[in-house]
C-alpha cells in the first residue's frame, strides 16, 4: 500500500511539473533588449491548440529578418516624458520603463503632406507591480514637438501571478487632443481579455531546449472616433465645419507563450479572427543573435557616451577603429564611415528620436553599442 501511494505521489509531481506561475520577475526589466526572429513559413501551423499538458512544436518555423525591443529605464525618457510618467507622475502613469515604438501616424511631414501631421518618432511607457504589467502610454514627436500622452486607464498586458485558467479583462482610453491641433479629435477604446488557456512544453526553431509555457489568448476589440470642429472659409464668410464618425470595430487576436526569466513571451503570433476563423498577421519568437567576432573582452574595451544623447556622442576605445555604422531598430544602416585607425571618434546621432544600433569594427573584432536619440 505504501508503495502505491508513493507511486501517485510521483505521477502527480510528474504531471504538474510543467504547470508554472508567471510573475514580475518575468516581465521586462530596464535596460534590457529582448531579440525575437519574424517567422516566415507560418500558413500551415496551427496555433489555436489550447489545454492543459499540450506539446507545442513549431521548430520547424524559419525566418529571414529579426527584431529588438530595447526597454530602458524611465530616468531615460524624454524630460517633456518625466512629469507624465515618471517619479513624480500621478500613480495612474507613473512607470519604471519605456521602449521604443512604431510611427503611428505619417503623413509625409509637417505642412507637406495630406494632413499636416508628422510623427517622427514613439515611445511606449510601461509600469511593473506585483499584480500587473501595464501600458500606461506613449510619447510622440509631433511636427518636430515632444508629446506626452497618456492613457485615460491602463491596457494591463497581464495580470500577475498568471496560472492555468486564469482570465482577466481591462479597458483602455486613449485621446488624442493636442492645443496647436485643436480642430482634431481622435479616441481609441480598446478592451482587453485575457484567458489563461494552456500549459505545457514548446519547442522553437535552432533552439535545442524545451520550454515550460504557459499559453495565453488576448482578444482585444479596439473602437476608435474621429471628429473635426474648425471653420473654414467659403467666399470670404466663415462656415463652421464640424462632423465626427467611428471607424469599424477592429478586433485583433494574440496568442502568448511565456516562460520563467525570459522578459517578453517566447512566441507571439498576432492575428485578426472573423466569424470564427483566425487569421496570422505576424508570428515573434525567441532569437538570440551571435554577431561574428564579438566577445566578452571586446564588449568591455569599448564605450559609448552620453546615452541618451540629444545630439553628438562619443565612442572611445583602447583598440583601433576603423569603421563605424549606424542602423536604426528595423535594421536599416542610415550612416556608415570609415575611420582612419582612431581610438575615439565623435558622432552625430540621428534627428529622430529613437534607439540605434552602432557596430564599430576594431583591428580584432566587431562590437554592437546601443545609442537612444532623444529630444
Amino acid at each position: 500500500m505504501k508503495s502505491i501511494i508513493t507511486l501517485v505521489f510521483f505521477c502527480v509531481a510528474l504531471c504538474t511539473k510543467a504547470q508554472i506561475t508567471i510573475d514580475q520577475t518575468d516581465m521586462p526589466k530596464a535596460d534590457s533588449i529582448y531579440y525575437r526572429a519574424l517567422a516566415s513559413n507560418f500558413a500551415q501551423q496551427n496555433f489555436a491548440t489550447a489545454g492543459a499538458n499540450q506539446s507545442w512544436d513549431f521548430s520547424s518555423l524559419d525566418s529571414t529578418a529579426s527584431t529588438a525591443e530595447s526597454y530602458f529605464s524611465i530616468l531615460k525618457a524624454p524630460l517633456t516624458a518625466l512629469f507624465t510618467f515618471g517619479p513624480i507622475a500621478p500613480s495612474i502613469t507613473r512607470s519604471q520603463m519605456f521602449k521604443s515604438g512604431g510611427n503611428p501616424i505619417n503623413t509625409g511631414g509637417a505642412g507637406g503632406g495630406a494632413l499636416p501631421i508628422n510623427v517622427d518618432s514613439t515611445f511606449e511607457y510601461y509600469k511593473l507591480s506585483s499584480s500587473r504589467f501595464a501600458r500606461t502610454g506613449l510619447s510622440i514627436n509631433l511636427n518636430g514637438f515632444p508629446v506626452p500622452l497618456p492613457y485615460d486607464s491602463n491596457d494591463v498586458v497581464f495580470k500577475l501571478p498568471m496560472t492555468f485558467n486564469q482570465v482577466d479583462s481591462s479597458l483602455s482610453i486613449f485621446e488624442l487632443d493636442i492645443p496647436f491641433l485643436d480642430f482634431l479629435y481622435y479616441k481609441s477604446r480598446t478592451k482587453r481579455v485575457n484567458q489563461v488557456d494552456g500549459w505545457g512544453t514548446l519547442k522553437l526553431p535552432n533552439n535545442p531546449a524545451t520550454y515550460d509555457v504557459l499559453r495565453v489568448k488576448s482578444n482585444l476589440t479596439i473602437a476608435d472616433t474621429i471628429s473635426v470642429d474648425t471653420t473654414i472659409t467659403v467666399a470670404g464668410f466663415p462656415l463652421p465645419l464640424t462632423f465626427g464618425f467611428n471607424l469599424p470595430v477592429r478586433r485583433e487576436v494574440e496568442y502568448k507563450w511565456l516562460t520563467k526569466g525570459k522578459g517578453l513571451p517566447i512566441l507571439t503570433v498576432s492575428g485578426i479572427e472573423f466569424n470564427g476563423a483566425f487569421t496570422v498577421n505576424e508570428v515573434r519568437y525567441l532569437y538570440t543573435p551571435t554577431p561574428v567576432g564579438i566577445n566578452d573582452v571586446e564588449k568591455k574595451s569599448i564605450s559609448l557616451y552620453p546615452n541618451p544623447t540629444q545630439g553628438n556622442f562619443t565612442i572611445e576605445s583602447d583598440k583601433l577603429i576603423t569603421q563605424v555604422s549606424i542602423t536604426n531598430i528595423l535594421g536599416k544602416e542610415i550612416y556608415s564611415q570609415n575611420v582612419s585607425n582612431k581610438n575615439k571618434i565623435i558622432l552625430q546621432a540621428p534627428n529622430t528620436s529613437g534607439i540605434y544600433f552602432v557596430q564599430v569594427l576594431m583591428e580584432d573584432g566587431v562590437v554592437m553599442k546601443e545609442v537612444l536619440k532623444v529630444e
